[in-house]
């Protein structure tokens, strides 16, 4: 909410350059639209199909390598890999339709 508190007091921002109500509304009117362009440009890049599936795929190796409390796996032979497998990729899978809504 960093970005929001000067919106909300901005009047009190502006009051060191001598401005009429007129120019700081203008100029408040002004960096509220600037800051949501912005905002909304970061969203449309960090929601790109590259990346959304480039998070996807690094939650899953992150899931799938290393177990709950952070440790890498050492597989054995007698591991259940197929199921560590599964839990990884149904989690990554809720993970991607939390994406999409």
């Amino acid at each position: 909410m960093r970005l929001l508190l000067p919106l909300r007091c901005g009047t009190d921002i502006v009051k060191g350059y001598n401005c009429t109500p007129q120019e700081n509304e203008a100029a408040l009117a002004t960096l509220r639209a600037r800051s949501w362009l912005a905002l909304r440009k970061k969203l449309e890049e960090q929601t790109t199909d590259a990346t959304v599936l480039t998070s996807l795929r690094s939650t899953f190796e992150e899931r799938f390598r290393y177990d709950e409390q952070g440790v890498p796996r050492v597989w054995k032979p007698a591991d259940d890999i197929e199921a560590a497998f599964k839990k990884a990729k149904d989690e990554v899978s809720h993970d991607g339709t939390s994406f999409s809504r």
